[in-house]
């Protein structure tokens, strides 16, 4: 009912606004849209009325852009091994100085480096049994 009454109500106005309005007119809105780098087959034969090359252009920008989306997720996978063995390697390294300075007897300063050097170790074994058990 109270939908009923806005309508008339926006009916009443335009048509006392116009004085033209006595029935609601209706309107079509159509939208088309794709996604993906490459439209569909009609705008490709509209793209080749303007020039030859286009199709075979927008096709040669789309397999580049998925060459260039697989080597950036390889290279992604390659750098974050390589930051995790540098990671573990400068912890193994400090406590390493860590025992050399506890066997020559500067013991507070040993164990501050092998309790720096291991505590990475530590925090990230326990964030990674979080993550597993979130699966």
């Amino acid at each position: 009912m109270k939908a009923k009454m806005q309508k008339q109500q926006i009916q009443q106005h335009a048509s006392t606004k116009t004085g033209m309005i006595t029935s609601p007119k209706e309107m079509t809105l159509t939208q088309t849209a794709y996604s993906g780098p490459i439209p569909p087959p009609e705008y490709l034969e509209k793209y080749k009325e303007i020039r030859e090359d286009i199709p075979d252009r927008i096709m040669k920008m789309a397999e580049d852009d998925l060459k260039n989306t697989h080597h950036n997720k390889n290279m992604e996978s390659y750098i974050t091994i390589l930051a995790v063995l540098m990671g573990g390697g400068l912890c193994f390294a400090i406590m390493f100085c860590g025992y050399k300075l506890i066997i020559q007897g500067h013991d507070i300063g040993g164990y501050i480096a092998l309790m720096t050097g291991l505590s990475p170790i530590i925090i990230g074994t326990i964030e990674i049994f979080k993550i597993a058990s979130k699966k």
